[in-house]
């Protein structure tokens, strides 16, 4: 009977401190914001209190935040109407957006313990809230009117109220990264896989500029251009493409051209998606039918437009495709790269027409296309023309190139091309092709850079014309004619000296050309390899003016030529 009072006794007394603990414990405090405006309320149950302001009218000071002359926050106290909440005894309980606003709940840390929730979310209150190496936050995490700096691991939002975010090397945030009334701080590698947004007047976040600066990023990006060349003549070219600028969803983009020559109708639809700022993944694909040519490492398509626009003069050779394709890429931090396509298209041929319009090219007709190889061979291979050529490639490069785009760079690119078509992979054609290339620019002081590329490739199988080798002509042996030579087994060494005089827009250059392209058995022997030698002037750093001379080709004609950019 006594040990029945003892225990009537100690239950009546739980549930008394259990009751007065209840109401001591913390109201429900949830701050809700969006681009303009922030409303805090407090709901204790019975009632429920709330202040609403704009980011323009709120002021902070040390440990104190105010709106106009209204104090919000003073030390760990928030003042909401005629209510005072201990902000020290809060703890997170969610971050969620909705409808163009997030919404933080705040509520009594006591409680969140005794539910077991204590390490879901982390909260500080004025204080500098530090997450080191390591750490997993499953939650949320949350500071208010103090320093959020990260190197941990977040599931949630990371957030800082009249604060600041700093993020590590080792941060990963999978949620948004927010500062109302704040800055964002973040280092190169943090990664960050949602929105990276500050309410200093709620800018577009240093991502999202980031991307612009780098990749061209757009919310909606309209775009226009034409293309000149032999086959198409005058291309007129428009597109659009969407992005968000959270990066949450890929790229969506179409293009579409009329080549006015051809006529022809181009399109290309597709999409792409770079899933982080730094190590980045990028994948997509798309459907399309477009002029193609396996030349874009001898000229790009807008510096071979202004050739044949001014003289009449194309680079290139060109071939139908219309198919689809795939791609993933992964960049391993800035000097590694490793991508892989795959293709499947129809082939169609081109017909060159050599009297299309130029400004200065007189009596000089367009060359026909693939016109090194001779007639009879080259419409034997064009049959092929109707097949389907399906591709897988691998590619590799790395790149340590400090300042590429000026004169005088120093540092390695190297890179490895591989591609297989087969039957197993639905094409009718069968071969395997190998490509390394090696350059190194050496800095000999501020004044003389030595530059030397060395490229190897090699075909295995029977490769349509289209992915034969070719040699000769601006950015290979330059003192010969425009893709002179051709076969299956290619070398080829080009070496530059180049001089950068002081207090001047012109540097100047010695070149040295070796290579040699043919079959397997006689492509690397003595009578296949060809030279040149010759000097440049390059202006401003954009054009090269070259003056070549073969030493042992059909002629030993000088060969003029201009570039824009680089020569390798």
């Amino acid at each position: 009977m006594f040990n029945l009072r003892i225990f009537i006794a100690v239950l009546v007394i739980a549930v008394a401190m259990n009751a007065t603990t209840r109401g001591q414990s913390q109201p429900e405090v949830v701050i809700s914001f969006d681009k303009k405006v922030c409303i805090i309320s407090i709901d204790t149950g019975s009632a429920k209190t709330e202040v609403s302001f704009s980011f323009s009218e709120v002021r902070t000071s040390d440990r104190s935040v105010s709106i106009g002359s209204r104090r919000l926050i003073t030390g760990d106290s928030l003042f909401v109407g005629d209510r005072v909440v201990d902000m020290s005894k809060l703890a997170v309980n969610g971050v969620i957006q909705r409808e163009g606003f997030y919404d933080i709940a705040l509520g009594d840390a006591a409680a969140n313990a005794r539910r077991g929730r204590a390490d879901a979310n982390r909260y500080g209150s004025f204080t500098q809230l530090k997450l080191p190496v390591g750490e997993f936050i499953r939650g949320s995490a949350v500071v208010v009117g103090g320093e959020l700096e990260s190197n941990a691991e977040i599931n949630g939002y990371v957030v800082a109220l009249f604060g600041d975010v700093k993020l590590g090397p080792s941060a990963t945030c999978h949620r948004d990264v927010l500062a109302i009334g704040g800055q964002i701080k973040r280092d190169r590698n943090a990664r960050v896989y949602g929105a990276f947004q500050s309410t200093d007047s709620w800018k577009r976040s240093d991502i999202f500029k980031r991307r612009q600066r780098n990749y061209g990023y757009q919310p909606l990006a309209w775009s226009k251009g034409l293309v000149y060349n032999r086959v198409d003549g005058l291309t007129l070219n428009a597109g659009v493409a969407f992005q968000s600028e959270e990066n949450f969803v890929p790229r969506f983009f179409a293009k579409v051209g009329y080549g006015a020559s051809s006529n022809i109708w181009k399109y290309k639809l597709g999409f792409d998606h770079r899933v982080f700022d730094y190590h980045q993944l990028s994948y997509g694909g798309s459907v399309y039918r477009q002029t193609k040519t396996s030349d874009e490492w001898i000229c790009s398509e807008g510096e071979n437009t202004v050739y044949a626009l001014l003289r009449r003069e194309d680079f290139r050779d060109y071939y139908q495709g219309e198919g689809a394709e795939l791609f993933v890429e992964q960049q391993i931090n800035v000097r590694h790269t490793i991508r892989a396509d795959y293709f499947i298209e129809v082939l169609d041929s081109l017909c060159a027409h050599p009297r299309l319009w130029s400004l200065v090219g007189g009596s000089k007709d367009f060359r026909s296309n693939f016109s090194s190889i001779p007639e009879a061979e080259r419409e034997l291979s064009l049959m092929a023309f109707t097949n389907h050529e399906a591709a897988l490639k691998l590619y590799y490069k790395y790149q340590s190139v400090v300042d590429p785009a000026r004169s005088a760079p120093q540092g390695w690119w190297l890179s490895f091309q591989f591609e297989h078509s087969s039957d197993a992979i639905a094409s009718d054609f069968v071969y395997d092709r190998y490509t390394f290339e090696a350059r190194r620019y050496q800095r000999i002081n501020e004044f003389l850079n030595v530059n030397v590329r060395a490229i190897y490739g090699e075909i295995t199988g029977d490769a349509p014309i289209h992915r034969l080798y070719y040699l000769g002509g601006i950015r290979t042996l330059r003192g010969h004619k425009i893709k002179e030579y051709y076969g299956t087994e290619m070398g080829m060494l080009n070496v530059e000296y180049v001089i950068n005089p002081n207090r001047t827009i012109l540097d100047f250059a010695a070149l040295v050309d070796v290579g040699g392209v043919g079959t397997k058995e006689s492509s690397l022997s003595k009578s296949r390899w060809r030279g040149d030698v010759g000097v440049a002037v390059v202006i401003g750093e954009i054009f090269r003016i070259e003056l070549t001379r073969p030493f042992n080709g059909e002629d030993n004609d000088l060969q003029p030529s201009v570039l824009i950019g680089r020569s390798f």
